[in-house]
């Protein structure tokens, strides 16, 4: 059974171009912690943002760096 995109004598159908990937929150992130670090006297922003790895799963989950 063909359908109406199958048929031969039918143009494609015209439809918009996809949409661009939003950018990655780590772009982001990254700057916004950084200025945070800054503004709070925190002295490495590198370890909120690698907290999780550091402190653990299930440490992470209860307590911040």
């Amino acid at each position: 059974m063909m359908n109406d995109r199958d048929h031969p004598d039918r143009p494609a159908p015209v439809t918009r171009p996809a949409r661009a990937a939003p950018p990655a929150i780590r772009r982001y992130s990254s700057e916004l912690l950084a200025e945070l670090a800054q503004r709070t006297r925190f002295a490495d922003p590198a370890i909120a943002t690698r907290w999780r790895e550091i402190a653990g799963t299930e440490a992470a989950e209860i307590s911040r760096p």
